[in-house]
């Protein structure tokens, strides 16, 4: 069976959009995870938070990773993809901002050419999540040709009428107007 073009398309769309959501999920897992587990709240980050106006910066400081965590997770697996996409766009774009203000400059992972291209990646697959995600196998409903045609094939007919012909309403026409016979089928 030979496909087209736009299949070809499609699938390599469907290889990119998989590798962007783990290249880039993998990357803010291992950001979050390392920031869980590396022990108490950065007083770094704590300090710039306060300094920008965030309300109770050390719960911010330490939920933050969490959130980024379980986000990050969602992204790669492809559930929730808009969300998670949006929320990991969301963070990545906080932090960039607080790159662009911050007096001294923050860690080298966090350069700002680096946060625009993880932000901008985040966003893609938040728009279409491509056909290897979980968004795509559990809520979507088969589009295929060959789904549609089974589908207008599907013995869903309509149950016979009890009406007979005698018992039809009358003819919007004069009888002397109407057919006698059935049209050609010609």
């Amino acid at each position: 069976m030979r496909r087209s073009i736009g299949g070809y398309r499609g699938t390599l769309y469907d290889i990119t959009t998989l590798a962007l959501r783990l290249g880039v999920g993998l990357l803010f897992t291992r950001h979050a995870w390392r920031s869980i587990g590396g022990g108490p709240v950065d007083p770094l980050t704590v300090e710039r938070l306060s300094a920008v106006g965030v309300p109770a910066p050390e719960t911010v400081a330490t939920v933050l990773p969490h959130v980024q965590l379980a986000c990050a997770t969602a992204f790669v697996l492809g559930l929730l993809t808009p969300l998670s996409g949006t929320i990991l766009a969301a963070l990545g774009a906080g932090v960039l901002w607080l790159a662009w203000i911050a007096e001294p400059p923050l860690s080298p992972a966090t350069a700002p050419a680096f946060l625009v291209l993880a932000v901008t990646a985040c966003l893609l697959p938040a728009v279409h999540t491509g056909r290897l995600a979980v968004d795509h196998l559990a809520f979507s409903r088969p589009s295929s040709p060959r789904h549609r045609i089974a589908a207008r094939r599907s013995p869903r007919t309509p149950p016979p009428s009890p009406k007979r012909p005698e018992e039809a309403p009358a003819l919007p026409y004069p009888e002397e107007q109407a057919a006698v016979g059935r049209p050609s089928q010609t």
